[in-house]
């Protein structure tokens, strides 16, 4: 018996190691999948319209750079609105990276590196690890992710950004010290796109205020809250002391509203389930992951549709809570007995693998998209037919009450974001978002705002 009892005692940590062990094992793999996905090729396909001035600005503020050195009353004005996403796109240029390929790597690493920060995030709000895994899977196979990640635009350095917000708001709920990094956090949001900031700031402080309002009350919390934003705050008003504010920072009207929800559309085979987690969250109000759910996807949702701004870069931040909603409603499924799936998941992707294959013929009719050689409708009908396997072999699983449905789905869009990427379909996509976002969108609205200076 006492020879036993030592052993025994160590079994559980041995256990916990092993455990830990697989669990970053999985983590890794996913990552490493998903960066197939959001790094290889990257500088493949043409040169976008967004990416242009942010691309030209980092350029110039290089030359000056060598040219003067670093002279605040020069740089303020080629930095403008966005100063972090031209110094980032620079230093991708200043590390001997010529092309697209350079100037997309380093907010295209941000976006990977970023990915644990989702794990860690959705783990501390459920618990549990499979839970965090899947919330990673699901973002980092949407359409909007991956087309986001892959360019140098402010939009794709939202991404990890928010991350990072969400993130810190939860650390600080455990320790004080996560206020100074939440508002480090803020200040990096806000030299990127400071209307994103402020419904970041606005939703996290409504969510704390619920979940956790003591800390609200503690003079600390705002203490390092305020150091951390002292940087946005200081190069804000330098900004606008010298030309850059006034009627600048006055949203244009004619902006398009629609640009970034058409995002989340597009993501609908992933994101579709979030709908049946937000109606759990309601149901669940005393969790905070409900809370933070309803916060930070429901509430900034409707901040988002009420803002007076474009809502292109404001709908960024709800790819990361989206994600977490949906899975929380898929992972119920490992217990059938005590959750049935909603009747209207199957008919839904029934529906989709039928219009699908409507697009299927659509590809296939000779002349029926302009420009289209033979090769390239080869692979759209490839592309089409894969994915229309993928959603009726996910109505069926569904049908049939069997939760294999959701390696299936994932893994089905993962092969079909594959193709899209690493064929001649990539660069005839980003030619069409490119015509699309050429006039007067909301994004090109937002880069516009450079050129204010002397």
């Amino acid at each position: 018996m006492g020879n036993t009892s030592p052993r025994f005692k160590r079994f559980p940590g041995q256990r916990q190691r092993r455990e830990q062990s697989w669990e970053w094992a999985r983590l890794s793999l996913v990552c490493l999948a998903i960066a197939i996905l959001w790094g290889w090729q990257l500088g493949q396909g043409p040169f976008m319209a967004l990416e242009e001035l942010p691309v030209d600005l980092a350029q110039q503020w290089l030359e000056q750079w060598g040219a003067t050195g670093f002279n605040l009353s020069e740089s303020w004005g080629l930095l403008g609105n966005s100063p972090l996403t031209v110094v980032l796109i620079a230093l991708g240029q200043s590390l001997g990276r010529e092309g697209l390929w350079g100037d997309r790597l380093p907010l295209g690493m941000l976006n990977l590196l970023s990915l644990p920060l989702l794990y860690g995030m959705a783990k501390t709000l459920t618990g549990k690890s499979l839970t965090a895994l899947l919330t990673v899977v699901v973002y980092g196979t949407t359409v909007g992710v991956t087309y986001w990640a892959r360019l140098a635009t402010p939009n794709g350095l939202l991404l990890p950004l928010t991350l990072l917000y969400l993130t810190s708001v939860l650390f600080c709920r455990r320790d004080l010290r996560g206020s100074l990094t939440l508002g480090l956090s803020l200040t990096a949001l806000a030299l990127t796109h400071w209307q994103t900031a402020v419904l970041l700031g606005t939703t996290g402080l409504i969510f704390l205020h619920w979940d956790t309002p003591r800390l609200l009350r503690t003079p600390s919390f705002w203490m390092g809250l305020g150091l951390g934003l002292l940087p946005a705050i200081a190069w804000w008003g330098y900004y606008s002391g010298h030309g850059g504010g006034g009627n600048h920072l006055v949203p244009l009207g004619n902006s398009n509203r629609y640009s970034g929800w058409l995002w989340i559309l597009a993501s609908a085979p992933g994101l579709l389930f979030a709908v049946t987690g937000f109606q759990q969250a309601q149901q669940s109000q005393l969790w905070s992951w409900a809370r933070f759910l309803l916060c930070h996807g429901g509430v900034y949702s409707l901040l988002v549709i009420l803002a007076p701004w474009s809502s292109g870069p404001l709908v960024m931040p709800l790819f990361a809570p989206l994600s977490l909603a949906a899975v929380i409603s898929l992972i119920n499924t490992y217990h059938p007995t005590r959750w049935d799936y909603p009747r209207w998941w199957a008919p839904v992707f029934l529906g989709g693998a039928g219009l699908t294959f409507v697009l299927i013929t659509g590809v296939y009719w000779p002349g029926a998209i302009a420009g289209h050689a033979a090769g390239g409708q080869f692979w759209g009908v490839l592309l089409l037919a894969l994915l229309a396997m993928t959603l009726m072999m996910t109505a069926t699983l569904l049908d049939q009450q069997k939760s294999e449905f959701i390696a299936v789905l994932f893994w089905g869009l993962w092969v079909c974001l594959y193709l899209l990427l690493h064929s001649p379909l990539w660069s005839t996509f980003l030619d069409w978002t490119n015509q699309w976002y050429s006039p007067l969108g909301s994004e090109s609205l937002v880069l516009t705002d450079h050129h204010f200076g002397p």
